[in-house]
């Protein structure tokens, strides 16, 4: 098995740092993923306030950035553009990709991709990555998420002490995904975490997804999605479609405090929880 993920860094980061940070994780996948593929977002950060030390040599960049309105309120702008730029680099590509893995804003802009263009990807990893605040982003991604049902496998990742992206948009989240959804949780904060626990989670959700009862299909629909955009597409990793399959993920016994949430629910399991937190 030899996959290709499309990695999406997080706001007021790079491709460069992408690659840095899930060092771990990205070792800990080397026999089921043969390529990953990171991509700077095409907008420069201005709302970040990097250390002195580092403001000269880290780009810092982002996949939609925001302005500020009258009355506290943030007008966002660029993802479209991102979203062209992306879905124009995945027409390029020769090979396609099976997953995506993204980290913060990367991880959304992951989101909008799959519940969007759900045929271009198998599966998506998406760590810290919550509902988005945007009222009009947010009704794209739900939107489009119940028309295209069921979504691409995903396993949705947070941190306990995560004070970015609170556990609960992340469930938020997972809650559109429905059955598709595989929730985690890690007893750390807005990272993406080097644990063997959690390395050894995201090797048992993509070796596992070939079990699920709609993995042909979706192996099916992908691999016609990319023949469509481009005739060179290397099929060679069509024997191993069936060899993949989600499973069911523990939850940390420190998230506790997050109702115990274990993993693949359903949408009205999901939604049943998120009500008896809020």
């Amino acid at each position: 098995m030899s996959l290709r993920l499309l990695c999406l860094h997080g706001y007021g980061q790079s491709a460069e740092v992408f690659r840095a940070r899930s060092g771990a994780l990205r070792r800990a996948l080397k026999g089921l993923v043969g390529e990953f593929v990171c991509i700077d977002a095409p907008h420069r950060c201005t709302h970040f306030l990097p250390d002195e030390s580092e403001a000269s040599v880290v780009q810092r960049l982002g996949w939609w950035d925001w302005t500020e309105e009258p009355g506290c309120q943030r007008r966002r702008f660029g993802w479209e553009k991102s979203e062209e730029i992306l879905l124009a680099f995945i027409d390029a590509d020769q090979q396609g990709f099976d997953g995506v893995l993204g980290f913060s804003q990367g991880a959304v802009a992951g989101a909008m991709l799959c519940a969007t263009q759900p045929k271009r990807f198998r599966f998506a990893v998406l760590v810290a990555g919550g509902l988005p605040t945007d009222p009009g982003m947010s009704e794209i991604l739900a939107a489009a998420c119940k028309l295209n049902a069921p979504m691409p496998p995903a396993m949705h990742v947070y941190g306990q002490l995560d004070q970015l992206v609170e556990p609960a948009r992340v469930l938020d989240l997972a809650a559109l995904w429905g059955g598709s959804a595989t929730p985690y949780g890690h007893p750390g904060g807005h990272m993406i975490p080097s644990s063997k626990e959690f390395r050894d989670a995201v090797v048992a959700f993509i070796s596992g997804l070939s079990n699920r009862p709609d993995a042909s299909a979706a192996q099916s629909n992908n691999n016609s999605n990319h023949n469509n955009h481009n005739n060179n597409k290397n099929n060679n990793n069509d024997d191993n479609s069936n060899s993949m399959a989600p499973r069911a993920l523990p939850v940390p016994t420190a998230q506790t405090s997050l109702a115990d949430v274990p993993t693949g629910l359903h949408v009205d399991e999901l939604q049943s929880l998120l009500l008896r937190r809020h």
